[in-house]
């Protein structure tokens, strides 16, 4: 998401990202609330298919445990 935001600032376009990424900052990017906006964005956790990674495979169940906490921050 911070490239993101560092293109926008950079003058590459314009951007609809969760209302979580306003916390980012870029000098020169501007943030506008969306208003009536009733869409729901679905957010996905990617993985490699059979990974074994300890470190990934901790990651993952820390963020599904955390589901309901990261969705309510997304939405403040």
């Amino acid at each position: 998401m911070q490239t993101l935001v560092t293109e926008v600032a950079a003058g590459f376009g314009v951007a609809i990202a969760p209302y979580c990424v306003r916390k980012l900052y870029s000098e020169g990017c501007h943030f506008i609330k969306l208003s009536d906006v009733l869409t729901q964005i679905p957010v996905l956790l990617q993985i490699k298919k059979a990974d074994t990674n300890a470190a990934v495979n901790a990651f993952v169940e820390i963020a599904l445990n955390a589901e309901l906490s990261i969705e309510k921050s997304m939405a403040e």
